[in-house]
This record gives structure tokens, sequence and C-alpha cells, in this order.
């Protein structure tokens, strides 16, 4: 697992190097967009996720998108919510992650939800879930369900 793991993110740092270094161009053809404040260039990113929130994205897709350079996109989101977009992008996923499996039907699972919203990485999306909302995603997932004893409220019992 840690093998596959370090290969995929290693796989995202290279396609993302060369999706930057392919569009470094396009971002020339847009240098004013890079002098737009902070909050602007967020809600261009913004709008953009929006749009592709269930498919990969890049930070080379929103410096295209923004036409700024990397370093000022991450700056503005820095500014704007104290994150860089790469981050902002899991938060956003895993909330709507959160959303889905609060409001889950019948025969939904965790890993159907987390493919859904984006979270390919089902080992970090529950490490990333636990850690943000202070319970796994299967208690969330349980308690939407109807889920009763401690169980569906993140509690284990030891030695059971």
């Amino acid at each position: 697992f840690g093998t596959s793991q370090a290969r995929g993110t290693l796989e995202r740092a290279l396609l993302d190097a060369f999706a930057r270094a392919v569009t470094s161009s396009e971002s020339i053809a847009a240098p004013d967009r890079a002098k737009l404040p902070a909050t602007r260039l967020v809600r261009l990113a913004e709008d953009y996720l929006d749009a592709h929130l269930h498919t990969p994205v890049y930070v080379a897709d929103l410096c295209a998108v923004t036409g700024a350079s990397e370093r000022t996109l991450r700056n503005a989101f820095h500014n704007v919510y104290g994150v860089g977009p790469t981050r902002y992008l899991v938060y956003r996923r895993l909330a709507t992650a959160r959303r889905a499996l609060r409001n889950a039907q019948p025969g939904d699972t965790v890993t159907a939800i987390a493919t859904h919203n984006g979270l390919w990485d089902l080992g970090r999306f529950a490490a990333d879930y636990r850690s943000l909302y202070g319970e796994p995603p299967s208690a969330t997932l349980r308690a939407a369900r109807g889920g009763t004893g401690l169980a569906a409220h993140g509690c284990t019992i030891v030695g059971v």
C-alpha cells in the first residue's frame, strides 16, 4: 500500500509539472489577470472547481484559468482561506462528501461517496475526514442510516 501511495503521489506531481509546462505559454497570454485582487483570482478558481469537482484538478489547470502564476495563486488562496489551492480543494471535497454521507441513500457506501466526490485515495480520505470531523466516514454514514449504539457516534468498544 505504501509503495502504491508513493507511486500515485509521484505520478500526480509529474502530471502537474507536465501540465504546468504545457500551459505555461497560455499563462503568458493573460498577464493582466495576475494583477487581479486575491479574492477575484480565488473566485475564478472556485468557478472552475465548481465545474470540475468530480474530476482531477491540478494547480496548473487553475493557473491557466486564472492567468496567474502558481505562486500568485497560492498566495491568493492563503490570503483568502489560509490554505493553498490544493488543500482548499481537499477540504471542499471532504465537505461535499460529508453532506453526501449524512444524506446517504440505501445502498450508498463510503467508497462510492468518496470516489464520486473526487477523493480516490481512500486511506488519505479516511485520515483527512477523521482529522477534520472527529469521526471516521463510516460513523457518519451509520448515523445517517439511524445506527444505534456507540459505533454510530464514532466510539469504539475496546476488548469486545
